[in-house]
């Protein structure tokens, strides 16, 4: 399990529009999600994207990330 999470970048860690889980396993995968972000009026500049894996990950686990990708919606 991995959740992946869109939030402030520091106190109070405002989540940004994003909170999902997906369950993992040892073959690649392909994930995808939409959302809507929430919790601020105008442009921010203090987004992170967290992959949190605590605690779900065991020691000695490895893990792969490749070609994440955020993109606006266009209609």
């Amino acid at each position: 399990m991995v959740r992946v999470v869109l939030l402030k970048h520091g106190s109070p860690y405002t989540n940004y529009g994003l909170k999902q889980g997906f369950n993992l396993t040892r073959d690649w995968q392909t994930f995808t999600t939409e959302f809507d972000t929430k919790g601020f009026a105008g442009t921010v500049d203090d987004g992170r994207l967290m992959f949190y894996l605590a605690p779900y990950a065991k020691a000695g686990d490895k893990y792969y990330f490749d070609s994440v990708v955020l993109e606006e919606e266009t209609e």
